[in-house]
């Protein structure tokens, strides 16, 4: 018994944690942790432009009127992709910290694009 509570526990801890909405994210004051789903719209430099999704479920979102632009420094951690993936229209789960209104720093990409649907 212990034992499948253990498996319970380290299967939930691997699920990323839900990705905030758009009017959260609005809203959060500089050095709230952010966990959000962005559309890229550019990459330039080292910032990501793009559009904050809102989540439908795990594999769909819907694209809402909210930016932001998130400075990915090079040593941000990527998971499934890379900075070469950052192109217009590309799908990323981005773990950041607020530092101003619609700016971000990210602490860790995922690449999901090949995963999910953008409405």
């Amino acid at each position: 018994m212990k034992f499948l509570m253990l498996a319970a526990i380290l299967v939930a801890q691997m699920q990323p944690p839900p990705a905030m909405t758009a009017g959260q994210i609005d809203n959060a004051q500089t050095g709230t942790r952010l966990n959000l789903v962005v559309r890229v719209d550019g990459f330039f430099r080292n910032t990501i432009a793009g559009h904050i999704l809102d989540r439908v479920t795990d594999s769909a979102y819907t694209l809402t009127k909210s930016t932001i632009a998130i400075y990915a420094p090079s040593d941000a951690a990527y998971v499934m992709g890379s900075a070469d993936d950052l192109k217009p229209g590309a799908v990323v789960y981005v773990y950041a910290v607020a530092t101003k209104a619609h700016a971000a720093d990210a602490t860790k990409i995922v690449i999901v694009t090949p995963y999910v649907s953008v409405k």
